[in-house]
């Protein structure tokens, strides 16, 4: 993998803080970029994930290389990255995308143009991983974290690939099959939480309207 990200891009974000308590979170979080220091290529146990491991990390620190270019964040950020992609292979993960190989892809993605080549693509294997799973039928769970609507926000970040509008497609296949249909509308239980509303209908037609220009 080659890094590429731009010094000079411009983050349309507003800026929260200003003056003293800038500098001291420019500190804080330099101190936690230190701390967090370089990984281990050959730590084969290391966590993939988005929300907890290498996958969020080289989001982090591309985020870091973008906001303070010069500083070798850049290169901790692809070894992450690199480690992360090297880890889905080398055991059996859940395609979850908090903590599975579905974040993993969401990051590599996200990292296209940032800190990989635009034209540099890691997520086939992952595209295809998804598909098999996608395709088995019910998931156990619904939600964002472990659940199937995971896998449809990764595929969102990988449109308007052909791959991800079939991801999609097989998404709202899955969340029709967990949904439970009363007068109401369409319910999904959560555990501990109760039920929650959608309009799957919506959805369905946002994907069967394709992607714009799609692409292999």
């Amino acid at each position: 993998m080659t890094s590429r990200v731009p010094a000079n891009d411009v983050l349309a974000w507003d800026v929260l803080l200003i003056g003293e308590p800038a500098r001291r979170a420019e500190v804080a979080i330099a101190a936690i970029a230190d701390e967090l220091g370089a990984p281990d290529p050959t730590d084969a146990a290391a966590p993939i994930g988005l929300a907890v491991g290498d996958s969020g990390l080289a989001v982090l620190f591309t985020y870091l290389t973008m906001a303070q270019p010069g500083r070798g964040y850049d290169e901790r950020a692809l070894a992450y990255l690199e480690r992360a992609l090297d880890n889905v292979t080398r055991a059996v993960h859940a395609p979850s995308l908090f903590t599975g190989y579905a974040g993993v892809g969401w990051a590599a993605q996200h990292l296209r143009g940032r800190l990989l080549d635009p034209d540099e693509d890691a997520c086939e294997a992952i595209d295809d991983a998804l598909a098999g799973v996608l395709a088995t039928g019910p998931w156990p769970e619904y939600d964002l974290v472990h659940g199937v609507v995971g896998a449809g926000v990764y595929a969102l970040e990988r449109m308007p690939s052909l791959a991800a509008e079939a991801c999609l497609g097989s998404v709202i296949d899955r969340l029709a099959e967990l949904a439970v249909i009363d007068g109401a509308g369409l319910t999904w239980w959560v555990e501990k939480l109760g039920w929650w509303r959608g309009d799957l209908d919506a959805a369905r037609r946002r994907v069967d309207a394709g992607p714009p220009n799609p692409t292999r």
